[in-house]
């Protein structure tokens, strides 16, 4: 994945840093982090090839003038054509130039097909179960084995301003986390752009009922329901009771109201229908 790529490149250039305090001019840490690349391989290739962070923005241009120079090829594929990359993005103008320079380097494919094909497995089964309990697990499972073709998931771990979110399964662009995982941890909004930024479909797993005694747990809910639409991104999950029951009182059922309608909409035809849109946030 192109995020997992860079995320070395900024562990590499923190390394250098590191260990050569000061240093100016005759070397920069991005050739240091740049040359040991052109020196192993001489194809690149990345999935999902998506730019939403202002630093990667940054330093793009600087580190594939590198790698091109040296002969190394890139492969990649990406939901989004070279010049809509890092769409809306802050200083854009200065990311412009690592657009000219990529598409001076790559022969681009539109691969277009009028199947969606992610719409199809979201569309084959309804994509809420409610209950708890071993059988709703079992139907989960099966749900992300379908969504992924089955495919063998990994964990990642994901690096995001210094804090590291982690995905305890994920493949293809599908990511599944339990409702403890992304709402009973310390995330915000940011984390949660990243998890849209860089997936198509997220399953959770045990989403409960909401009161007053899960205050913070229930707005990061919101808060990341409100990111996910917002992306476009696809959601399957499982929660403990029926939509209309979640909220417990009334003050909580107020504030719920929203995410409860923006529920109701992710799992309708037309939401799974529509594709991924750019994200207008860095």
């Amino acid at each position: 994945h192109f995020h997992e790529f860079m995320n070395e490149v900024h562990e590499g250039i923190a390394k250098f840093r590191s260990e050569n305090p000061g240093t100016t001019g005759a070397r920069d840490p991005i050739t240091a982090v740049a040359r040991p690349i052109s020196r192993s391989v001489r194809v690149l290739c990345f999935d999902e090839f998506f730019v939403s962070d202002i630093t990667d923005a940054m330093l793009l241009s600087r580190l594939f003038d590198i790698l091109f120079k040296d002969g190394v090829v890139v492969v990649a594929t990406s939901n989004i054509p070279p010049e809509r990359l890092y769409w809306n993005g802050l200083n854009r103008q200065l990311f412009e130039p690592f657009i000219d320079l990529l598409k001076s380097h790559v022969e681009v494919f539109n691969l277009d097909s009028e199947t969606d094909y992610r719409r199809e497995k979201l569309d084959a089964q309804d994509v809420y179960r409610f209950g708890t309990g071993p059988e709703i697990d079992a139907q989960m499972d099966a749900l992300f084995a379908h969504l992924t073709g089955g495919a063998d998931a990994k964990p990642d771990a994901i690096e995001n301003l210094g804090r590291v979110i982690v995905v305890p399964a994920q493949v293809m662009g599908v990511a599944r986390f339990s409702f403890a995982d992304l709402c009973e941890r310390p995330l915000g909004a940011r984390d949660y752009l990243k998890l849209a930024n860089l997936y198509h479909t997220v399953v959770i797993d045990q989403v409960p009922v909401f009161s007053r005694l899960r205050s913070d747990a229930s707005k990061r809910f919101v808060l990341l329901i409100d990111t996910l639409y917002d992306r476009g991104v696809k959601l399957a999950a499982s929660f403990a009771t029926p939509l209309e029951a979640l909220a417990q009182d009334e003050k909580t059922a107020f504030e719920f109201a929203r995410c409860l309608s923006r529920l109701e909409e992710m799992r309708s035809a037309e939401y799974i229908a529509q594709p991924l849109r750019q994200s207008k946030t860095t």
